[in-house]
């Protein structure tokens, strides 16, 4: 921590000011928000039990509120740094070329909806997904900003083992909604589908976070050494992976699937000497599949009628005109093409935030008002340069990570391995309040290298 003797009342100029917090400050300072998103499914599941009216959007709001204030006290205080230990400025921005992709995509988002207008969905976002402008400019600045602050390996593991006991809360609550021998009230189980969102609104998005849960888990267990917190990982992967499952989404089963592939190949390629470590996972993970896929026999089907749907795709006629490729993916073949269409009407400032929800709605198969690929809702919603501002933002993290791999803490790999995980899902989702900032907040932890603790 900080110098006592630095006290507060002590500072006369701005340069002490910035100079007081410590690395360790700025470090505790930015995991606080981050900690509070982490956890938030599980601090919202307490809320609403407690009072039935309570809102997921006001627990997530209370988080981006201390995100907004801590990110910029500890950014500001870390650039300001920077720069009176005469750093240069190609270096900071070197050093930083996330920071100043995602301000750039800030500033393109900012221009479009100035051009588009501040409608009300611009503003305020609409009702189900309360997502604004602010709330995506909050989602790149402030809780990927406060992320990429936190250097300290305990602290980064401290975070993603606090996730870990909040997701596996979550997915025993789910488990047990689904068996019927713990009903929660307000669990929402969609029976035709068969299917479960436990605390979100939609399945899709429970599939994303369990998606994620099981990768961070599985990912954990292959780095840890202590036999005991092993075990612990592998039933956190087993739980998840069977939860996954019987969640029913196909999308996160793909991108589950990914992940673990990439976590592999990196664990392999960096961890010569330990190789046999992943047999284990891989057995309890394939175990968790199948008990899930026998526990919901629909799932087989599901995976078929995804078989059926890619070849409609590629045996199509080129307009993909309607009886078959366009139900692809259920509906999502023609949400795509709808939105390549919007996007190549107006491709550099886009159509601003939700600018396409009443098109897509009138002419979707099941009334979507969003194109379930994030990548494509970025280039419609501000345009294709700010599109590939967000794909060149990723890739400098991702490639920043592979050149210092070997310098790299455990934590800091397993949360770029978990952000894998939400990237692959976001080619078939949309983003949500409660959902995206996971990506940013995993990508944040994984773009600072480790430094050696401090006492």
């Amino acid at each position: 921590m900080s110098d006592p003797a630095k006290s507060f009342h002590n500072v006369k100029t701005f340069k002490e000011l910035f100079m007081l917090p410590s690395k360790t400050d700025l470090d505790l300072m930015a995991a606080v928000p981050t900690l509070m998103f982490l956890i938030s499914p599980a601090v919202y599941f307490v809320q609403i039990a407690v009072y039935s009216g309570w809102r997921y959007d006001l627990t997530v709001t209370m988080i981006r509120v201390a995100a907004v204030i801590l990110s910029l006290i500890v950014m500001s205080c870390h650039f300001a740094q920077l720069v009176i230990a005469k750093r240069s400025l190609k270096s900071i921005v070197s050093d930083h070329r996330p920071h100043f992709w995602f301000l750039i995509m800030a500033v393109l988002m900012i221009i479009s909806t100035l051009l588009n207008g501040f409608t009300i969905e611009a503003m305020t976002g609409d009702f189900y997904r309360a997502e604004s402008l602010t709330t995506f400019l909050c989602y790149i600045i402030c809780f990927f900003g406060c992320a990429s602050m936190i250097r300290y390996e305990r602290t980064k593991r401290f975070l993603l083992d606090s996730f870990l006991v909040s997701s596996s809360f979550i997915s025993v609550m789910a488990l047990l909604d689904l068996s019927g021998i713990l009903p929660v009230w307000f669990f929402h189980f969609i029976q035709e589908k068969n299917t479960m969102t436990a605390v979100f609104f939609q399945y899709n998005h429970f599939g994303y976070y369990l998606a994620i849960a099981t990768t961070v888990s599985f990912a954990m267990y292959l780095y840890e050494k202590k036999t005991v917190i092993k075990i612990l990982y592998l039933l956190s992967t087993a739980l998840h992976a069977f939860t996954l499952i019987a969640n029913n989404t196909r999308g996160c089963y793909l991108a589950c699937f990914g992940a673990v592939v990439v976590t592999c190949v990196v664990f392999l390629a960096t961890q010569k000497g330990r190789r046999r470590a992943v047999l284990p996972v891989l057995a309890v993970l394939a175990a968790g599949f199948a008990a899930g896929f026998l526990a919901v026999p629909q799932n087989f089907q599901r995976f078929m009628k995804l078989l059926r749907d890619v070849s409609d795709i590629t045996s199509s006629s080129p307009d993909a005109a309607g009886e078959t490729a366009q139900y692809a993916g259920t509906g999502r073949w023609l949400l795509w093409k709808l939105t390549v269409g919007a996007i190549l009407e107006k491709p550099v400032f886009g159509w601003g935030t939700e600018g396409i929800r009443v098109m897509l709605a009138e002419n979707s198969i099941d009334g979507n008002n969003r194109p379930h690929n994030e990548y494509l809702q970025y280039a419609v919603f501000y345009g294709i340069p700010a599109g590939l501002v967000y794909i060149f933002a990723i890739v400098s993290i991702y490639r920043k990570a592979v050149k210092k791999i070997a310098e790299l803490s455990p934590s800091t790999v397993v949360a770029l391995l978990g952000a894998c995980a939400y990237l692959i899902s976001a080619c078939f989702g949309n983003t949500m309040f409660y959902t995206a900032p996971f990506l940013f907040i995993l990508l944040g932890m994984g773009f600072q290298s480790a430094v050696p603790e401090a006492n």
